[in-house]
């Protein structure tokens, strides 16, 4: 679960910092919940539901479908 938690905080972290228009950082954020839904530790099938919802938002604010 630790793995899990270092992504978490990473997610936090950038979300406050990142604006709508910034592509790599969207990206990046991104990229950490499709590896944060990959970690062992998350076995609920409803986490990992809530973290794919959050990875196609963020995919929807790149490609400015929201």
């Amino acid at each position: 679960m630790a793995k899990a938690e270092k992504i978490i905080e990473k997610i936090a972290a950038e979300l406050i910092m990142v604006e709508s228009d910034d592509l790599p950082a969207l990206a990046s954020i991104h990229e950490d919940f499709i590896q944060l839904n990959g970690c062992p530790g998350i076995d609920s099938s409803l986490a990992s539901e809530a973290i794919k919802a959050c990875a196609d938002l963020v995919e929807k604010i790149i490609l400015n479908d929201v």
